[in-house]
């Protein structure tokens, strides 16, 4: 009995420190991904899907699950990298406020039982938001047409559109594209 008594012990004491180094490691935005993902909030975020700087915050932002709507993406500043592959209701007004992002892939294409099924209409400001992009991807979106400000994506190079329903396409976007996918 004093053996289970001990171990039993000796559990609540790791499990305690545990839980106490994890609330001191796990930065804001890692709490804020736990949230909206329903995790736990203390679950470490940097490693595989996420890449993270010295204060945890992210550079790199992969998310890939079926049971959340991505067009409701909390704001992440820093990010540069960010890869959603998830469902989609609009188009996430997050993004645009991610200035420092030069890497975005949003992929509804395969999406597992996608509940949604109206096309995703773009944020007219898109191409002045996020001037600095230089490789996009939006599959599968529906997407009927890009805003004319696609014009302004003065540094993007690689562009892949493929499963969305176009009625037309900005002839100004092949002047800069070195890839061009539809």
């Amino acid at each position: 009995m004093k053996f289970f008594n001990l171990s039993l012990l000796l559990f609540n004491a790791i499990t305690f420190i545990h839980l106490v180094s994890c609330t001191e490691t796990v930065s804001e935005e890692c709490k804020t991904l736990n949230n909206y993902l329903d995790r736990d909030l203390y679950t470490p975020c940097c490693g595989f899907d996420a890449e993270c700087d010295e204060n945890g915050d992210f550079k790199r932002l992969s998310i890939s699950n079926t049971e959340i709507d991505c067009g409701y993406l909390p704001l992440f500043p820093k990010v540069e990298k960010l890869i959603l592959t998830c469902e989609l209701s609009k188009f996430p007004s997050n993004v645009l406020e991610m200035k420092k992002l030069n890497y975005l892939v949003i992929n509804a294409y395969g999406v597992y039982n996608n509940r949604f099924t109206e096309p995703i209409v773009l944020p007219e400001s898109i191409g002045k938001d996020l001037s600095i992009m230089e490789h996009l991807v939006l599959n599968g979106l529906r997407l009927k047409t890009l805003p004319e400000s696609f014009s302004e994506f003065k540094n993007l190079k690689f562009l892949d559109i493929v499963y969305n329903d176009f009625e037309s396409i900005p002839e100004s976007l092949y002047e800069t594209l070195t890839h061009f996918q539809v």
